[in-house]
Parts: structure tokens; sequence; C-alpha cells
């Protein structure tokens, strides 16, 4: 699990699958999951990705999942954005330095 803030300081857990080989990503997956559920129930195929070379950052939604603050509440969709934006300028600055620009994946 990782943490980062999101721009409005709300903390953001997150799982992050690395690529088997790090040195060389494919790619990266900002993998979101349903307004019901959170990142762990698509652990498998998280980890199928993360498999194929794919760095997969998966966020649970505010307020669900390992995110205990304020349970099951959100401002609005556009908050929501905000924080999976917010999560791809984590993933995007993390792969940034070693690998250079990646194709960003949604899931």
């Amino acid at each position: 699990m990782s943490t980062l803030t999101a721009s409005d300081g709300y903390p953001i857990r997150y799982r992050l699958y690395r690529p088997e080989d790090p040195a060389t990503p494919r790619g990266i997956v900002l993998y979101l999951h349903g307004i019901q559920s959170h990142g762990g129930w698509y652990d498998a195929s998280a980890r199928h990705l993360a498999g194929s070379g794919l760095a997969v950052y998966m966020p649970d939604r505010r307020g669900s999942g390992m995110n205990e603050a304020a349970r099951g509440h959100a401002e609005s969709w556009e908050q929501l954005a905000r924080d999976a934006t917010d999560v791809e300028d984590r993933a995007t600055a993390d792969w940034l330095e070693t690998a250079g620009r990646l194709p960003l994946l949604l899931v």
C-alpha cells in the first residue's frame, strides 16, 4: 500500500504493482474500481498486467477500501476525477526519470 496527498489534502491510498522488470516498463495503467467496490477485488488482474510489463496504480476511491476518512463520501464526480488526475501525476513522476514519458492506459 502507498499513500499520496490529493490536491485538497485528502490522503489517497493506492496499490502499486510494479512490472517484473522495472527498468523497462511498457506503460502505466491507472486502474479505477467501481463505485461499490475497492481495488482489492482486482488484485489478480492487476498482477497479470504487471507481469506483462506494466506499472499498475490502483487507488481506492475516497471513502472506500483502504481510505478510512469520510467513509462512503465524495463531494462530486469532479472531486473523484481530480483524485484520478492526482494519481496519474504521481505515476508519471515515479517513472519519468528512469523510463521517460510512458503510455498511460485507463482501466
